[in-house]
């Protein structure tokens, strides 16, 4: 098989595989969150990715690490869970991250689902926010463009000649 051919297939399959992940994701209820600031490092460095999954407020402990937004914030929090409170039917959370002195102020509480941290990819965030720069779209048009040309050059290789002895 020629080189132009596996390499258009794992493409293909490359492609298959992260459209699969990303329905299978969004249908099964994961989130994906970039994680932009250092709190929880060393546990989730800066420009992580983080698979997260919605659950039920009561099936968290201490430890779990969470992923939410704030009333009125933009920008999605984690964190990890360091105390719990029981006030009734309805839990708060008291939530910390790794590298922060002291607990964040004020208790979390979720009437619903709240995401918890399942998987983190390191440097995920980083490619998923490549698109948003100028040097990210800029590859992003170099890089396949780069491909194509390379799957040409490979495609072109002379055919090596005929040997004379089998004619003879």
């Amino acid at each position: 098989m020629s080189g132009r051919r596996i390499a258009t297939r794992l493409a293909v399959l490359a492609i298959a595989a992260l459209s699969s992940a990303i329905v299978l994701a969004f249908f099964s209820g994961f989130r994906v969150t970039i994680v932009r600031g250092g709190s929880m490092e060393p546990a989730i460095a800066t420009g992580s990715l983080t698979v997260n999954r919605l659950v039920d407020p009561q099936s968290l402990a201490v430890g779990d690490i969470i992923s939410f937004r704030r009333d009125q914030a933009e920008a999605r929090v984690t964190h990890r869970i360091v105390a719990i409170r029981e006030d009734g039917e309805r839990r708060f959370f008291t939530v910390q991250g790794d590298a922060n002195a002291a607990p964040d102020p004020g208790e979390m509480s979720f009437s619903t689902t709240v995401e918890r941290v399942w998987v983190t990819i390191p440097y995920g965030g980083l490619v998923m926010s490549l698109p948003r720069s100028p040097l990210g779209i800029l590859s992003l048009l170099i890089a396949p463009a780069a491909v194509l040309l390379a799957l040409q050059v490979l495609g072109r290789r002379p055919k090596e000649p005929r040997s004379q002895d089998a004619a003879a």
